[in-house]
C-alpha cells in the first residue's frame, strides 16, 4: 500500500533546460551566501564560476533579438571589465542576475528564493543560538541602553541579519501574492518576526527597511480601494523616489553643508561621512578601484556610492538608467492592471532602493538584491515589445524530472489550522510562557563578558591582553563569557552590568518566542499527519 501511495505522488514534470540552468545557478549561490561561506573558499569559487557557466549555457540556448544581444553584451562586458580592473565581483554578479532572468516565471523564482533563503536563515540562527559555532556580534551603545551586544546570528553584521529577514519576507509575499483581505495578516506576522529579529540585531536601518516595505505594500495594494488610477501628484512623487535616493546618496555628501549635512548624516547613521571620505579622497574611474587594502572600519555602506567607486562610472550609469526604465515599466503595468503582482513588485523595488542608501547589499556580491530580478524581467519585457525579430535562434530542450508533490500534506496542515488555529495558538502561547519561565528561573548569567575589541565600539573601555592559559581559566568560570578570543596579541574588552541584564531579558523573550513557534509547528505537523493518514480497513 505504501509503495502504491508513493507511486501516486511521484511523477515526472517537464521543465525547460534553460529554467533548470537558472535555478541551479540561482539556488546554489543563494545557499552559499546564505550559509555565510567565505569568498575565498573553494565552495564559493565553485558556485561563482559554476554560475558563470550555467548562465552562459542558458543564454546560448535561448533565442534573442539584436537589441537583447547588444543589451546582454553591454552589461556583461561592463561587469567583466570592472571585475578585471578593480577586482569587484559585486558588479559582475549584478549584471549576471539582471541578464539571467529572461523567460523566467517570477512567481516560481521568488518561491525558490523564499524556500532557499528560509532554510539557510533557519540553519544560521539555530546553530548560533545553540552555540554550535562562534557567535557573530558587535558591541555598540544603542537606544540609550548603554552598551548592547548586537548579534549577527551567523551573518557578518547585525544589519545583515535584519536585511536578510526582510528579503525573505519580500520573497514570500511575492510568491504568495496575498489578497487585499489577507495582506494585513501576512504583514502583521512578518512584523512580529521583524521585532524578534530586531531584539538580537538592534538594527535601526533594518527595521526602517521593514517599515518602508509595509507602508509601500499597503499603499500600492489598497490605493483607492483597488483602483489603480493615480493622481498626477502621486505619479510625480513616485517617479522622483528612485532618482532622489541616488542623488541624495551620491551628490548629498558633496553638496550638503553644516546642519543639513549633519541631519542627513544622523538619519543615515554616519553613511554620509563615509561617502564624503571616499568621494573626496579618491577619484572616480570608468570601471572602479580596488579598496580592499583599506582599514576594516572604512566600510562604504551606501550601495550607490559603493557601485560608483568600486564598480565605476560606466557600470553605475548603466545600472541607474536600467533601474529608472524598469520602474517606469512596472508603474505602467500597475496602472493598466496587466500584472497582478505589480503592487508588490513596486513595494519591494522602492523599499530596496531606499535600503540601498544605508546598506551595501544592492550591488555587492551578497546576492540579496531581489530587485535585480524585477529589473531584469522589466527590461526583457520592454525589449520584447519593441523588437520581435529573432537574430539568435537558440535551442529548446525539455528536461523531465521526478517530482513528489507535497500539496496533499500541506493542504492537510492548512485545513487543520483553519479548523483548530485558535487552539494551536493557545497551546503554543502556553508552551512559550512555560519556556520563558523555565529560562528565567534556570539561566546561569555571567557577571562579566570579555569580548574581542575588534568587534566593539567602546573607546572608554581599556584594552586587555590574555594569553592562552589566562583565557582558559576565564572560560572555566561559569560566571564569565569569553567571546571570540583570538590570541595574546589581539586585545579584549571587559563589560558588565546593564549589558548582562539585557542578555537575560533577551533570553527570556527568545525562549518564549522560539518555543511557541516550535510547539505550533510540531502540533500542526503531527495532528495534520494523523488526520491525513489513511485508515486501514
Amino acid at each position: 500500500m505504501k509503495e502504491n501511495r508513493l507511486k501516486d505522488k511521484l511523477h515526472n514534470v517537464s521543465i525547460p533546460l534553460t529554467s533548470l540552468l537558472f535555478y541551479l545557478y540561482f539556488c546554489s549561490l543563494m545557499a552559499v551566501k546564505g550559509l555565510g561561506v567565505l569568498d575565498n573558499s573553494n565552495i564559493y569559487r565553485l558556485a561563482f564560476f559554476g554560475g558563470w557557466l550555467l548562465i552562459a549555457a542558458k543564454l546560448l540556448l535561448e533565442e534573442h533579438s539584436l537589441m537583447e544581444m547588444i543589451y546582454i553584451a553591454v552589461l556583461l562586458i561592463a561587469g567583466l571589465i570592472s571585475w578585471r580592473v578593480a577586482g569587484n565581483q559585486g558588479t559582475i554578479m549584478t549584471m549576471m542576475m539582471i541578464v539571467a532572468v529572461k523567460n523566467m516565471d517570477m512567481k516560481k523564482v521568488f518561491r525558490a528564493a523564499a524556500v532557499t533563503w528560509s532554510l539557510t536563515f533557519a540553519i544560521q540562527i539555530v546553530t548560533q543560538l545553540l552555540w554550535l559555532r562562534p557567535r557573530d556580534f558587535v558591541i555598540h551603545a544603542k537606544l540609550g541602553l548603554g552598551y548592547v551586544i548586537r548579534w549577527g546570528l551567523g551573518y557578518a553584521h547585525p544589519n545583515v541579519l535584519q536585511i536578510m529577514y526582510m528579503i525573505i519576507v519580500i520573497c514570500i509575499i511575492m510568491a504568495v501574492n496575498p489578497t487585499r483581505k489577507a495582506l494585513p495578516k501576512y504583514l502583521l506576522i512578518a512584523s512580529f518576526g521583524a521585532l524578534f529579529v530586531f531584539i538580537y540585531s538592534v538594527s535601526i536601518t533594518g527595521i526602517l527597511f521593514h517599515i518602508a516595505f509595509v507602508i509601500l505594500a499597503l499603499y500600492f495594494r489598497y490605493r483607492s480601494g483597488g483602483e489603480r488610477e493615480l493622481l498626477l501628484v502621486e505619479k510625480i512623487i513616485l517617479y522622483l523616489l528612485t532618482p532622489s535616493a541616488v542623488v541624495v546618496s551620491v551628490a548629498g555628501p558633496l553638496l550638503l553643508k553644516g546642519r543639513a549635512f549633519e541631519l542627513f548624516d544622523k538619519l543615515l547613521t554616519t553613511r554620509m561621512t563615509l561617502s564624503r571620505y571616499f568621494l573626496t579622497g579618491y577619484r572616480q574611474t570608468p570601471f572602479g578601484q580596488d579598496f580592499s587594502y583599506l582599514y576594516h572600519s572604512l566600510n562604504l555602506d551606501c550601495s550607490y556610492v559603493n557601485l560608483l567607486m568600486k564598480g565605476g562610472i560606466i557600470p553605475f550609469a548603466i545600472v541607474v538608467i536600467i533601474y529608472l526604465l524598469a520602474f517606469d515599466h512596472m508603474m505602467k503595468a500597475y496602472q493598466s492592471g496587466d500584472d497582478e503582482r505589480a503592487w508588490v513588485k513596486l513595494a519591494a523595488f522602492l523599499a530596496i532602493v531606499f535600503a540601498g542608501m544605508a546598506e551595501p547589499f544592492l550591488f555587492n556580491n551578497s546576492f540579496k538584491n531581489m530587485s535585480l530580478l524585477l529589473v531584469g524581467e522589466a527590461m526583457y519585457q520592454m525589449m520584447g515589445e519593441r523588437s520581435s525579430d529573432i537574430l539568435w535562434k537558440g535551442r529548446k530542450i525539455e528536461v523531465r524530472l521526478p517530482y513528489i508533490s507535497p500539496c496533499g500534506y500541506l493542504g492537510s496542515c492548512r485545513n487543520f489550522l483553519i479548523s483548530y488555529g485558535k487552539a494551536v495558538m493557545i497551546a503554543a502561547v502556553c508552551a512559550g510562557i512555560c519556556g520563558g519561565a523555565i529560562y528565567a528561573g534556570t539561566a546561569n548569567m555571567p557577571d562579566k563578558i570579555y569580548a574581542r575589541q575588534w568587534m566593539c565600539s567602546a573607546e572608554d573601555h581599556e584594552s586587555l591582553f590574555f594569553d592562552e592559559e589566562e583565557i582558559e581559566q576565564l572560560r572555566l568560570d561559569d560566571k564569565v563569557w569569553v567571546l571570540n578570543y583570538m590570541d595574546e596579541e589581539d586585545p579584549m574588552q571587559e563589560f558588565d552590568g546593564q549589558i548582562i541584564r539585557i542578555e537575560y531579558y533577551r533570553g527570556i523573550l527568545a525562549s518564549m518566542v522560539l518555543i511557541s513557534m516550535a510547539a505550533a509547528i510540531v502540533i500542526t505537523m503531527v495532528c495534520s499527519l494523523c488526520i491525513s493518514k489513511p485508515r486501514g480497513r
